[in-house]
């Protein structure tokens, strides 16, 4: 049976962690869900809105456990599972900022013999990898019966959960994009019978919540539930038709004379397309129309105020683009992206 804290205990718990992560408060959501996932039995789901603070959740959790139970600050550890490395670099460099041991299990760190046993020793506080690393690799299965790792191991965060559906479940096709999404139910028989799995999300319908939890075999009466209205009145859809015989640069005229115009002032524009090609085509599209204008300065790749981003994308051109999505001020102005992009990424305007 879980524990009970008394109101007090929280409170402290609270501030350490606002404190910790130099904000003004928590929300009332973010409170529910953290005390829902010590002081009850079951597996928590969150679903709220863009800018709710989702992450924030589960990257408080060790720190309230610690908290509350009198542990040194930094002893509990948290899993994540992440869908994709862009999301979990921004997280974890996010975390570094402030001093909290973060490491993301991707390329080469998966077999880095160090990086395992300081993950087994506890080293770090938020442990981020995806199903693929954590699922398929026998060494990271093993990890889960390592007792020095699980003693300190308080549960598991899945981000993102909504890809289990997207991404692991075969649905229409015979083979689903990502399997090792779809077998994500395999972690609750992994993890000591104390821990728990708190599952995020900000785009999960009805039917998608369905089918999450009947994946991961969570039955309503094993589930908390922290929900709030997805809506946000700063944020407007607008669907236009885009007639097959007119040119890109007739569409997005407007945008190419801001950006010829005021440069680095251009309202900040984000352009998703559903494959590579097309952000290719359009990228170009910019390239010609803009000339010099294209770039803040000298005429480098890094100055370019219009920049794209997909799977096939170098990572060091990846980094570039998230460092400065993510920074209050930066001279990119438009990214032309497919879905890889945005998943969690904290833009700043």
């Amino acid at each position: 049976m879980a524990a009970v804290f008394g109101e007090y205990s929280w409170q402290e718990a609270f501030y350490s962690v606002e404190a910790l992560f130099e904000i003004e408060t928590l929300f009332p959501e973010q409170k529910e869900a953290i005390k829902a996932f010590i002081e009850k039995d079951v597996s928590i789901f969150v679903s709220l809105p863009t800018g709710a603070g989702k992450s924030m959740i589960f990257q408080s959790l060790p720190f309230v456990f610690d908290s509350l139970y009198g542990n040194p600050r930094g002893t509990s550890v948290l899993m994540v599972i992440s869908p994709l490395k862009a999301l979990m670099k921004d997280q974890v460099n996010y975390l570094l900022d402030r001093g909290i041991p973060a490491v993301a299990i991707v390329d080469e760190l998966s077999a880095d013999p160090e990086i395992i046993q300081q993950v087994k020793n506890g080293t770090y506080t938020l442990v981020y990898g995806s199903p693929e690393c954590f699922l398929s690799s026998k060494t990271w299965r093993d990890i889960f019966s390592d007792t020095d790792f699980t003693s300190k191991l308080i549960g598991v965060a899945i981000d993102e959960a909504h890809c289990i559906v997207h991404w692991g479940l075969s649905g229409n096709k015979k083979v689903p994009f990502r399997k090792w999404f779809g077998c994500l139910g395999e972690i609750r028989s992994l993890i000591p019978k104390n821990n728990k799995i708190i599952i995020v999300t900000a785009t999960a319908t009805k039917a998608t919540k369905s089918q999450i939890l009947e994946s991961l075999d969570i039955t309503a009466d094993q589930l908390h539930t922290v929900e709030q209205n997805p809506n946000r009145i700063n944020l407007m859809y607008i669907l236009s038709y885009m007639d097959k015989q007119r040119s890109l640069k007739d569409v997005f005229i407007k945008l190419i004379t801001e950006l010829r115009t005021v440069l680095c002032k251009t309202e900040r524009t984000l352009i998703y397309c559903q494959t590579r090609k097309q952000c290719s085509l359009l990228f170009r599209m910019f390239e010609i129309n803009l000339g010099k204008n294209m770039y803040n300065g000298a005429a480098l790749p890094p100055n370019r105020l219009v920049e794209m981003f997909h799977a096939g994308t170098p990572q060091s051109v990846k980094d570039h683009v998230i460092k400065n999505m993510t920074a209050t001020e930066s001279h990119l102005r438009v990214l032309i992206a497919t879905v890889a992009f945005g998943m969690g990424v904290n833009c700043k305007e």
